[in-house]
């Protein structure tokens, strides 16, 4: 179904790895879950882990389809399907997984 102002999901990760300045490795994340909240113009996603609580400007918002982003990071949702990439100067994070409609 389409998504929509007000809509709600429950949010987990498939993949979450991190690279940090230092030691300079990519490592494995502990798995991350997270609700996400679609505003007019923003998201908002709630976790006690990785994102804490974030908010993102809504780039675009069509059908089944959304992209957000803010200053360091970029957040897209496609069919239930989402992939999250952050990057500071001090590190980079790649999240991946499936977010269900409450």
């Amino acid at each position: 179904s389409d998504y929509n102002d007000g809509d709600k999901f429950r949010c987990k990760s498939q993949l979450a790895v991190k690279v940090f300045q230092k030691p300079h490795q990519l490592s494995e994340m502990k798995p991350q879950e997270f609700t996400l909240t679609i505003a007019a113009t923003s998201i908002k996603i709630y976790s006690k882990a990785h994102f804490s609580s974030t908010n993102m400007k809504v780039h675009y918002l069509v059908n089944s389809s959304l992209a957000a982003y803010n200053e360091y990071s970029s957040f897209s949702l496609d069919l239930g399907k989402f992939h999250y990439a952050d990057a500071y100067s001090y590190g980079a994070a790649l999240i991946t997984g499936t977010c269900e409609k409450l």
